[in-house]
């Protein structure tokens, strides 16, 4: 076999693998979690670093730090560092574990994305321990 027909053989073989989730301009699409800064428009995040959940009761609830595991599958996981509460009675920051689930196809208008939709935010006391937030949507 000639060097080009082994180059195309490979190119071929990947072709049929598996479909891969296309964007408008042609590119893979990239898992992503609502990011709900509200300082901010709403965004949407690849594999993030530092995460801005909704309020959980009057508490703001920014999560830093964040080392993922697994992201793009039906269950991400991380750890970092969650900071919470208020400018009236303070901040609290702790050593978390995250989870995100509900992997969606959604979309707004004309554009579709891969989402999480269900954060589980754990060993955090000044949440009660364990706090859910759902639907994580932006639309």
């Amino acid at each position: 076999m000639t060097r080009l027909g082994s180059v195309m053989a490979l190119c071929a073989c990947l072709m049929l693998s598996g479909p891969a989730a296309t964007t408008a301009s042609g590119g893979e699409q990239r898992v992503v979690v609502p990011h709900q800064d509200p300082d901010a428009a709403p965004l949407y995040r690849y594999k993030p670093k530092r995460l801005v959940l909704p309020a959980y009761g009057d508490a703001d609830v920014v999560l830093s730090r964040l080392k993922w595991r697994h992201w793009g599958e039906a269950i991400a996981r991380a750890t970092g560092r969650l900071r919470a509460g208020d400018p009236d009675n303070g901040y609290t920051t702790t050593t978390v574990r995250v989870t995100l689930r509900g992997l969606r196809r959604t979309g707004c208008g004309d554009v579709t994305r891969r989402q999480y939709t269900r954060a589980v935010v754990r060993d955090a006391p000044i949440l009660g321990g364990t706090a859910t937030f759902s639907p994580l949507l932006i639309c």
